[in-house]
């Protein structure tokens, strides 16, 4: 159901993500989800793909290289992607904030979700049905099933954490 795998890409692959990640631009999200719960419940995103159309041209080459170790790993000829984005989370308070569950795809049980934290602290995604919070460690990869309800949790030990968040389907056809 979920597997977290840590030192995901080698160490200079790692390197150029993290370093193109955040050299690009951001938007400004009000809210991190429809259950936010606080005016301090946002965060800054970057689109490389939404609906399964590239936001601008070779936005697919982020998503592609983070997604390649995975699709190796598990003899997966072809992956779609739904949508690839990076977050980042700004801190705003001394106390851990949840951000409200909420599901990266409602409707379908083939999208997964792979999530590549870029910074250790002491924020992660927090699972609803387990209760089980996967921190936020440097080159870690959790992947699960996009509709399984899930929530972000700030940190407190950094000032930022960000992420790389792809929403795949596998095809092996």
């Amino acid at each position: 159901m979920m597997e977290i795998i840590d030192s995901y890409l080698e160490e200079s692959e790692f390197e150029n993500i993290y370093q193109r990640v955040h050299d690009q631009g951001w938007i400004l999200l009000k809210a991190v989800n429809k259950n936010a719960k606080s005016e301090e419940d946002f965060q800054f995103i970057h689109y490389y793909i939404n609906e399964g159309n590239a936001t601008y041209e070779n936005a697919g080459e982020i998503p592609s290289r983070v997604m390649s170790p995975y699709a190796q790993r598990n003899n997966i000829p072809e992956l779609l992607f739904f949508r690839a984005r990076s977050n980042l989370f700004v801190r705003t308070s001394p106390v851990a904030r949840e951000m409200g569950y909420h599901r990266d795809i409602e409707d379908s049980e083939e999208v997964m979700t792979l999530l590549l934290y870029l910074e250790d602290s002491d924020g992660g995604t927090q699972f609803k049905e387990t209760g089980e919070k996967v921190l936020s460690k440097r080159n870690r990869a959790v992947v699960f099933p996009a509709h399984l309800d899930h929530q972000t949790v700030s940190a407190t030990n950094v000032l930022f954490r960000s992420n790389v968040n792809i929403n795949f389907i596998s095809r092996d056809d």
